[in-house]
């Protein structure tokens, strides 16, 4: 029986998918705005969208694992005060 997929390693793949997709998208971008020319234009158009459209997806990516750390953080902190009332108890 196979153990499911951690959430991190989920939104390693979901990265993963999209940035595919997006080659795919930009290339066809690419290839529509330049008529199928392969020019040094063409390729300055290509690496310049990819690479923003790369360095955006990597900044939510970690931005998305601080807010996983902060969620995680604060549970843990209400588990403590859970912990401490039934102490008191």
């Amino acid at each position: 029986m196979k153990k499911p997929l951690k959430p991190k390693n989920i939104k390693r793949i979901i990265l993963l998918a999209v940035n595919l997709i997006s080659i795919l998208v930009i290339s066809l971008m690419t290839v529509t705005k330049f008529n199928a020319k392969i020019n040094i234009e063409s390729f300055e158009f290509y690496f310049l969208v990819q690479g923003v459209f790369t360095v955006i997806t990597l900044v939510i990516y970690y931005f998305s694992i601080i807010a996983d750390a902060f969620d995680r953080s604060y549970r843990d902190f209400e588990d403590e005060d859970k912990w401490d009332d039934r102490d008191k108890k």
